[in-house]
């Protein structure tokens, strides 16, 4: 029987073999192979059967039919036997022990609940017995055996050889379903290994080569469409719901803990319209605190699916404890349209995409050192290694980087001018990192070679202000230059945006501004220069 196990070389093959061998070995009348889905709804997936029973193949029988509690105690004893299904329970003497009530959870002697017998009864059954099937400690189904003529007892060896049988079954599961899967595990990880090389190859233009490249993030994943939010913007690939919808979508589905659905509107309700386009999403977050995702859309499938009796049926039963379920009385095959649901995510395409993101973090992580590192070093090139000897004049310079934000675009200057004169400069790019400090770097020699030719820091705005008109079109920086003359005393003030000049004394200090107090030389517009 091992042999056969193991030779079968799908999902199919491994459960039509334990089906018949179990059957062989036990001597029921019908022996099922169960499987659950995330729902845990079951679908008989092979049986077993005596010939003039009607078939139970492809039936799918509701949650409700084996509730959590059983479901519970099923992954924890693997066999469960009802010999005779019209047994009538014995109460347990005493039924405390110290105080407390016994607990039988572990025992082949206990009684089962009331509405399980009666489920037996309305299916006909007068014997039962269950071999769980567990994956990686996840019940994953349960060979289910019935018999019909009566109550049926094999024996303790039978049993412990078919509980054995579902020991090696439940550790090869993984294998066969992965074989059943392996085409599109496959083809799935041949393109995280292409992204993951155009990743590495323009690792500045994450987004434009995920979303525009020979290769998308939409060629991830069997997918109608794709969104991707790098860098605070948003991308999307093929059929998607509204850009405006999506980051709300995305937001309430991790909220809820849920990063792969594929009945959107039963986890958000809001959601439910999306089912055209966004049935089934998989998201997964970009680490780096922008809010940035990938997410993964499929579109409704409608689905027809086969049910052991109408599952809706079910009423409550008032008895003497009080109300309990009443489980339905026909099992005959009753169809069902399923609408709002997609083809589920599997565990590889979830890993997939979850790998993806991971990729994506580490990759903008290590972009980010790199243009620090490199930002930095630039920003040092800014700064006066010594400042300027002025005559008369006592210069000094601290510069103090903020702890969240080391690289920005702030840089000061002093520059000496013809006939002793020496310009105090501040100025703030726009930005941060590496491409606000390369600008910096162009605006700081530039306004030094207006300052020298200009006439005033006025005129040597303007200049500065042409520059980036003509030449960095879409950026912005403000800039404030303090012309001092050491012989006179005299400062001339042109201000561009930046914060007002402090001007400090022994009596105490005021900013400086256009008709303001103290009267220092005060200019706002960089247009000319007002003496003082």
């Amino acid at each position: 029987m091992l042999q056969r196990l193991s030779a079968g070389a799908t999902l199919d093959e491994l459960s039509g073999v334990l089906a018949r061998d179990v059957r062989a070995l036990t001597g029921f009348d019908r022996v099922m192979v169960y499987r659950f889905d995330a729902e845990w709804n079951g679908e008989v997936i092979a049986e077993d059967r005596r010939a003039d029973l009607e078939p139970l193949l492809g039936l799918w029988f509701p949650a409700s039919d084996i509730p959590a509690q059983a479901r519970a105690l099923y992954a924890t004893n693997w066999m469960r036997l009802i010999p005779d299904a019209t047994y009538r329970p014995v109460p347990l003497e005493p039924p405390t022990v110290g105080g407390r009530t016994l607990d039988l959870s572990g025992a082949m002697l206990r009684s089962v609940s009331p509405v399980h017998l009666e489920y037996l009864a309305n299916m006909g059954v007068g014997a039962s017995m269950s071999v769980s099937l567990v994956d990686r400690g996840k019940l994953w189904g349960l060979i289910a055996c019935h018999h019909y003529a009566g109550p049926h007892r094999p024996s303790y060896t039978d049993r412990t050889a078919a509980e054995f049988l579902g020991r090696p079954a439940s550790l090869l599961l993984p294998t066969k379903v992965d074989a059943g899967e392996q085409g599109g595990v496959v083809q799935v990880a041949q393109r995280q290994a292409e992204l993951a090389a155009v990743i590495g190859r323009t690792p500045r233009g994450l987004a434009a080569a995920l979303a525009d490249g020979e290769v998308t993030a939409l060629d991830l994943l069997p997918a109608a469409g794709a969104a991707v939010r790098l860098g605070g913007q948003l991308h999307l690939l093929g059929t998607t719901p509204p850009a405006e919808r999506i980051g709300p979508l995305v937001h309430d589905l991790l909220a809820a803990g849920v990063r792969a659905t594929d009945a959107v509107g039963r986890v958000v309700p809001a959601a439910a319209d999306l089912a055209a386009t966004a049935s089934g999403v998989l998201v997964a977050e970009v680490a780096g605190g922008r809010g940035d995702y990938l997410a993964w859309f499929r579109p409704e499938t409608l689905r027809e699916i086969t049910w052991g009796g109408n599952p809706h049926t079910s009423k409550t039963a008032q008895t003497d404890a009080g109300p309990r379920l009443s489980p339905r009385r026909s099992f005959d095959a009753w169809s069902e349209t399923v609408r709002e649901r997609s083809q589920p995510w599997l565990d590889h395409e979830v890993a997939a995409a979850c790998g993806l993101a991971a990729l994506l973090t580490a990759t903008a992580a290590n972009r980010a050192t790199e243009d620090n590192r490199l930002a930095t070093a630039l920003q040092r090139t800014l700064l006066l290694e010594q400042l300027p000897k002025v005559p008369g004049v006592d210069l000094a310079a601290r510069y103090l980087p903020s702890e969240d934000d080391v690289v920005g675009g702030d840089w000061y200057d002093l520059v000496p001018l013809p006939g002793g004169r020496v310009s105090v400069v501040l100025g703030d790019v726009a930005g941060h990192g590496l491409a606000a400090a390369a600008i910096t770097a162009q605006l700081r020699h530039a306004l030094r070679a207006h300052l020298l030719r200009a006439a005033g820091p006025a005129a040597a705005l303007d200049g500065l202000n042409q520059v980036i008109g003509a030449l960095l079109p879409g950026k912005l920086a403000t800039a404030v230059v303090a012309e001092l003359d050491p012989a006179t005393g005299e400062v001339v003030i042109a201000n561009a945006g930046h914060l007002p000049v402090l001007h400090a004394t022994g009596g105490g200090a005021g900013t400086c501004t256009r008709g303001g107090v103290p009267r220092s030389a005060c200019w706002t517009p960089p247009v000319t220069g007002r003496r003082g």
